[in-house]
């Protein structure tokens, strides 16, 4: 599949504040987009991972802790894989 070109607009919202979320908004469905440099949202993404991560590290040592579901996990991550594509 080929990707999408950047039209003229989104290029200059991206060089307003470059390093940053660019917004733009779609005209016939009026719902609003983040642009953001591919490299950038994979650095966030795994910034936010490790935050989750220790947020349970920190749960567990506090004696904080609840059974798990493996397959019920499992499923919810599918689910949520399949509605981000």
């Amino acid at each position: 599949m080929q990707l999408p070109k950047l039209t003229d607009d989104q290029r200059q919202a991206l060089l307003v504040q470059p390093g940053e979320f660019a917004r733009v908004e779609d005209a016939q469905t009026h719902k609003r987009y983040l642009l953001i440099e591919e490299d950038q949202a994979r650095e966030l993404y795994e910034q936010w991972l490790r935050e989750q991560i220790q947020e349970g590290v920190d749960e567990a040592h506090r004696g904080e802790l609840a059974e798990w579901n493996v397959d019920e996990f499992l499923a919810r991550m599918h689910r949520q894989h399949v509605k981000a594509e």
